[in-house]
C-alpha cells in the first residue's frame, strides 16, 4: 500500500525523488521508515468492521485513525451492539427439539416504549461522521490525490475531526434499489460531486445507501447547497467506478489526468515526519505531472 500511495503522489512531486505519501486526512507527508514505527503509519479500513467491513483500504498516519477510532467509531460500535440486543430481545424464538419430541417456550418479547425505538432508529451524527470518513477512503483509493487535494474537500475532512458537529449536516442518501456492485460515482449536474455506495445498519427500507462527498471544485458550503437540491432530480454522471479490493489503490485520477473534475492545485509543503531532521521542500504540482518516476526532478522547487 505504501508503494502504491508513493507510485501515485510522485507523479506530482516536485523538489524530491524520495518515495513519500501524505496522509489522506490531515495531508502531512511520511517517509517508508515510519511503517515500522509503533502506529506511526496504519491501515485504515473502509468500509469499517463496524458496518461488516473490515477492508484494508490505504495508510495514514496513526494520529488521525486512533483519534477517530477513540471517538466516533467507538461510539458507533456500542450503537449497533445496542441495536442487535433490542432486535435480538424483540423476537425471540421457542425453542424446538430437532426431533420434534419438545418445545419450550421462549421468555416473552421486550417490547421498547416509542422513545427507545426511535431513538435506535434515528441516524445519529456519529454514524454519518464514521460513514464519511469510510466513504472518503473508499472515494481516494479509488480516484486519488488528485481527488482530496481539491478545495472542495476541505469540508469533509473538517466533518470528519474527532469532535466536529455534524448537527443537521446530511451526508447520506438512499437510492430506489440496493446497487449490484459497490460503487464511486463522479456526478456532474444537477451539482458536481462524488457519491460512494456504502453498508449501513440503519436503512429503513430495501434500497442501496449511499454517502455523498464534494467533489475538488465545490463550495464551502456544498452539503447547504446539496440540501437545497428538490426530490427526485435527475442526476448526470461522468466516471462510474468499482470499489477497489483491498490493499489495490488504483487512485485513477492519478494516473490518468483526462477526468474534468480532478483538482490541478499547487501544493508546497514541508516534510515534518521528523522534526530532528531538516528536509527539503517538497511541491505538489497536480496540473504538472511526471510522465514516469524517472524524469522527477532533484532539489528544491
Amino acid at each position: 500500500m505504501f508503494d502504491r500511495q508513493a507510485a501515485a503522489l510522485g507523479r506530482f512531486l516536485y523538489g524530491t525523488t524520495r518515495p513519500v505519501i501524505m496522509c489522506p486526512l490531515c495531508l502531512r507527508m511520511w517517509e517508508r521508515r515510519f511503517l515500522a514505527a509503533e502506529q506511526q503509519l496504519t491501515i485504515e479500513d473502509a468500509p469499517p468492521k463496524q458496518y461488516s467491513g473490515g477492508v484494508e483500504r490505504c495508510l495514514s498516519c496513526g494520529n488521525c485513525n486512533n483519534d477517530a477510532g477513540g471517538d466516533y467509531e467507538t461510539r458507533v460500535g456500542i450503537l449497533n451492539a445496542a441495536r442487535d440486543s433490542a432486535i435480538a430481545a424483540a423476537s425471540r424464538a421457542p425453542l424446538v427439539d430437532p426431533s420434534g419430541i419438545w418445545t419450550l417456550p421462549t421468555t416473552p418479547a421486550v417490547f421498547l416504549s416509542l422513545g427507545e425505538a426511535m431513538k435506535l432508529a434515528s441516524v445519529h451524527p456519529v454514524e454519518r461522521q464514521l460513514e464519511l470518513k469510510s466513504a472518503y477512503l473508499i472515494a481516494f483509493a479509488t480516484l486519488g490525490y488528485s481527488y482530496i487535494l481539491g478545495k472542495g474537500l476541505e469540508t469533509a475532512r473538517r466533518l470528519i475531526q474527532p469532535g466536529a458537529d455534524l448537527g443537521s449536516v446530511n451526508v447520506c442518501a438512499t437510492l430506489s434499489g440496493p446497487p449490484t456492485v459497490p460503487f464511486v460515482r463522479v456526478a456532474l449536474a444537477p451539482i458536481e460531486c462524488v457519491v460512494v455506495s456504502h453498508p449501513t445498519q440503519h436503512l429503513m427500507n430495501d434500497g442501496g445507501h449511499v454517502v455523498i462527498l464534494p467533489a475538488p471544485r465545490s463550495p464551502s458550503g456544498f452539503y447547504e447547497q446539496l440540501k437545497l437540491l428538490p426530490q427526485r432530480t435527475p442526476w448526470t454522471f461522468y466516471g462510474d467506478y468499482p470499489h477497489p479490493p483491498a490493499r489495490q489503490l488504483p487512485m485513477r485520477w492519478d494516473h490518468d489526468p483526462t477526468h474534468p473534475l480532478r483538482a490541478v492545485t499547487t501544493w508546497r509543503a514541508d516534510c515534518d515526519c521528523d522534526p530532528s531532521t531538516s528536509h527539503e521542500h517538497i511541491e505538489i504540482r497536480l496540473s504538472q505531472p511526471h510522465s514516469s518516476t524517472a524524469d522527477r526532478p532533484v532539489g528544491s522547487a
